[in-house]
């Protein structure tokens, strides 16, 4: 059993994640429990964070998603002004972050995210998608192209075959180059998969 409130508060939540029903009401049940813990401690970044992952799980599709989307932003918001160097609170101000009408606020972490975690494909890729909302294709290249290279680097050193490499930067950066007229460059990096 967990020893302390806190544990209990956040394997309700887990249990709440993971119990029965189906997914939209689990995720639902999730976030209600994760607003719990993060009323209670206030101050704990990871009550905070995991609250705001909670919140995203609730996503609706489309512009319906804008409020939930603003409210998870700014709880992570919140973490990474106390904590610049927290991965979760980057990571989630860019998930929440990730619509038209909000790619401007996401920037700041878009920029601090690749140097919180410069080794993850994921942490490499995820600024790109507010360089390309917001045009800046060079930006937005450099970020898939160091995805993609830190993705195959990391199968490399645990001798994964190459369907582990993470082509969704791949084509990301093919795109950007040829967004920035370099189509030569473009085909060879879509030679990449031969």
């Amino acid at each position: 059993l967990a020893p302390t409130d806190r544990e209990r508060a956040f394997l309700r939540a887990v249990e709440a994640l993971w119990g029965d029903g189906e997914r939209p009401a689990r995720a639902a049940a999730f976030a209600d429990e994760m607003a719990k813990v993060a009323a209670a401690y206030p101050d704990d970044d990871e009550a905070q964070t995991f609250y705001a992952l909670a919140l995203l799980a609730t996503l609706p599709r489309g512009d319906a998603s804008v409020p939930i989307r603003e409210k998870a932003g700014r709880i992570a918001e919140a973490v990474f002004a106390r904590n610049p160097k927290h991965p979760g609170a980057a990571h989630l101000i860019l998930h929440a972050y990730d619509h038209a009408a909000l790619a401007p606020r996401g920037l700041a972490a878009a920029r601090a995210y690749a140097a919180i975690a410069p080794a993850a494909s994921h942490a490499l890729h995820m600024p790109a998608h507010f360089f390309v909302q917001l045009g800046y294709w060079r930006e937005a290249a450099d970020s898939d192209e160091a995805s993609w290279k830190a993705s195959v680097a990391w199968s490399a050193r645990r001798r994964q075959p190459v369907t582990t490499h993470d082509f969704h930067s791949l084509v990301w950066w093919q795109y950007e180059l040829t967004q920035l007229g370099q189509f030569e460059r473009a085909q060879e990096v879509a030679r990449e998969v031969d």
